[in-house]
């Protein structure tokens, strides 16, 4: 570990006791420095601002520096001469008996317990340090008796006094379950109850089940059910009562969505998995998610390794879904499941298929081609797909895209071929057909071909920057072919006289 040369430019940092103990502690790591550390202490000393800073640094000399006893008692005295609210002297109290001197931190802690006015005290946060300390220095009674006083919880919620309850009972449960039950009276939820008795259970095991048994008051849906099952199945070791209330949502059942959640929750609560497939077809019929389906294609494939359901879940979905681009994001999510299978690919080359024969815009094919690459990477198929693109498009711009991503993909030049005749054939203009051109040098070597798309292209010219756009291409494909050119910049000539 570094030394003080090491560690002396991280001062600059320290703004508070806590950041000054942090770095002390650095030091203290093998190779121990204690001086730099017994400097450090001295300089959080400096940055002591009350009670409760005084009481911190006592407790980390205590720890570090055992046989400095004379400096211990002159931080627990500074931290009384600073001390003026109850809660102060609890802290001084608490430090004392932390410290071994347990004399006096008791006799403090009885005196702010006998002089605060638990009705009239702003307790807050204070309420629960105090009862804390009353606790762990052998003084639970505090707790009981504040338990005991009507209203003494001041604006502390239910949620509050349950957390009071649960740091108290260590020291003192018969407290602990009298707070518990006065923060229950505040309950008007399903979530609440469950969520109440999974603390009590610590310290209140009839209580908690009691909370549970009243909680199914609250079910109305098959969702309530299932969470009071998870939390009866969490907090309680009765299987026969989650039983129950898994057949109460059965009966109230009314669609494929409430048949998948009950399905989920008889495979997780109770690892029945033939009742959760079971479930599960009979659901897949009437569920009208996507998510849904897509979610237990993967269950089906996980957890049963059952093809058939992840086929029923696609075709349910392929009813419902009339976007190919959703259906191909479907499948995809899938994959990563699928490709694990021996069948696997097959299957997915079916769901492809199906979404081909539907798909009618072209650009979907370029997705769904794109798909196939990404999963499958099926070449006569991704093939296959992009011819019927090319067939099917009647627009110049939508088949540029066409061509950029097939050479993206597979860069097939029987493919190339086609979509750059498919674009002679749509262009309508020269700009067009010039363009036409430049995709077809960049992907073929057919002279004859960029010559015809050229003289196509200057039949079309019906302006000067068509027949400029026209003599570059033209310089550029044959330069030798001054004839052509000099004719070109004729024409340039008399559009520009004219």
């Amino acid at each position: 570990m570094p030394k003080k040369s090491d560690l002396q430019h991280l001062e600059i940092e320290c703004a508070s006791v806590d950041d000054w103990t942090d770095l002390a502690m650095q030091a203290l790591q093998d190779p121990v420095d204690f001086d730099y550390a017994d400097e450090l202490a001295g300089k959080a000393k400096m940055d002591c601002r009350n009670p409760e800073d005084y009481a911190n640094l006592a407790r980390f000399v205590a720890e570090y520096f055992l046989t400095d006893s004379d400096y211990l008692e002159e931080l627990l005295d500074q931290t009384k001469n600073v001390c003026f609210e109850p809660m102060e002297y609890a802290e001084l109290g608490y430090a004392c008996t932390m410290l071994g001197n347990s004399d006096r931190g008791l006799a403090i802690i009885y005196k702010v317990v006998a002089d605060i006015d638990v009705n009239e005290y702003g307790f807050g946060y204070d309420l629960f340090k105090l009862a804390k300390y009353a606790g762990e220095t052998g003084t639970g009674d505090l707790a009981e008796a504040m338990s005991e006083e009507d209203g003494c919880f001041g604006d502390l919620n239910a949620w509050g006094i349950l957390s009071l309850a649960k740091w108290v009972s260590p020291y003192n449960i018969k407290a602990a379950k009298s707070m518990s039950k006065t923060a229950a009276c505040d309950l008007h939820s399903l979530a609440d109850h469950v969520s109440f008795a999974k603390v009590i259970i610590q310290f209140d095991q009839s209580h908690a089940r009691r909370l549970l048994e009243d909680a199914v008051l609250y079910c109305e849906a098959v969702e309530d059910y299932i969470e009071l099952a998870q939390g009866v199945s969490e907090v309680l070791d009765e299987p026969d009562r989650v039983d129950d209330l898994l057949l109460k949502a059965a009966q109230i059942a009314s669609d494929g969505g409430d048949f998948a959640i009950l399905a989920y929750a008889w495979l997780e609560l109770k690892d029945n998995r033939g009742a959760a497939f079971a479930i599960f077809r009979q659901a897949v019929p009437d569920i009208f998610s996507p998510t849904v389906l897509r979610n237990i294609t993967i269950t089906a494939m996980r957890e049963f390794n059952d093809l058939e359901l992840a086929l029923q879940c696609y075709l349910r979905t392929a009813d419902i879904v009339a976007n190919p681009d959703e259906l191909v994001k479907f499948v995809v999510s899938c994959w990563e499941i699928l490709e694990r299978h021996q069948s696997g690919h097959y299957y997915m080359r079916d769901f492809f298929n199906a979404i081909k024969a539907k798909t009618v815009n072209t650009l979907d094919l370029v997705v769904l081609a794109a798909s196939v690459v990404q999963t499958l990477n099926d070449r006569e198929m991704v093939c296959a797909i992009y011819r019927d693109a090319i067939l099917a498009c009647d627009r110049f711009s939508e088949l540029e895209h066409i061509l950029i991503s097939q050479r993206a993909s597979l860069n097939d030049a029987k493919l190339t071929f086609e979509a750059i005749n498919r674009m002679k054939l749509l262009a309508s203009n020269s700009a067009q057909l010039v363009a036409t051109f430049t995709v077809a040098r960049s992907s073929s070597q057919d002279s004859e071909m960029f010559r015809s798309i050229l003289v196509d292209a200057e039949n079309a010219a019906t302006s000067f920057a068509d027949l400029e756009s026209i003599v570059v291409a033209v310089r550029e494909f044959c330069p030798d072919d001054q004839t052509w050119i000099s004719t070109l910049q004729d024409k340039l000539e008399n559009l520009r006289r004219n």
